[in-house]
């Protein structure tokens, strides 16, 4: 695992938000946080179950978000998976395989 700062948005007009993210190659989507999901403005997303037992309610994007970083030779487009848990995600973003640029350029 390896810890990266990225900027991430939804709409190109937005302002850009910059987070410190852990970068974790055994992770098959991108995981965020409820609190960076209401920062960036995420409000379009659908419930989905990630484990049966016990099982978790999460929820999935229907807008894509979009990660630049100064490695990143383009920005990378993913539909993440936003945290359903009443304690919420200890970090705000956990970039997975979904957005391969990332793994290999923060590794």
């Amino acid at each position: 695992m390896a810890c990266a700062k990225v900027s991430c948005r939804v709409w190109l007009t937005q302002e850009p938000v910059e987070v410190c993210v852990l970068v974790a190659n055994c992770s098959g989507k991108t995981q965020i946080s409820r609190r960076l999901a209401k920062k960036l403005g995420l409000t379009y997303t659908q419930d989905i179950f990630v484990s049966d037992s016990p099982p978790l309610k999460w929820k999935i994007s229907l807008l894509p978000l979009i990660i630049t970083s100064p490695v990143l030779r383009t920005p990378c487009a993913v539909y993440p998976l936003i945290n359903g848990q009443p304690d919420d995600a200890y970090y705000e973003m956990i970039v997975g395989q979904d957005c391969k640029e990332a793994l290999f350029g923060l590794l």
